[in-house]
């Protein structure tokens, strides 16, 4: 699973906005998940399907390494 650059600084500031202060390669993490809930569901009612059940990401590193 792949996530283009811009995606990974995207999650990066989505998380920080839920109080998560990350570096980029934590925030990769993250965006890899956001494709794959976006590639994984083919309707809607799978995306709910998909959100509605419980993962656990990785979420080590400070964001001070990448200020």
């Amino acid at each position: 699973m792949t996530a283009p650059e811009q995606r990974i600084e995207q999650a990066r500031q989505e998380l920080a906005s839920k109080g998560f202060y990350v570096e980029p390669t934590t925030a990769a993490i993250y965006a890899g998940f956001l494709e794959y809930l976006s590639g994984s569901a083919q309707s809607s009612v799978q995306l709910e399907q998909e959100i509605n059940q419980t993962f656990i990401l990785s979420l080590c590193g400070a964001d001070i390494k990448a200020s």
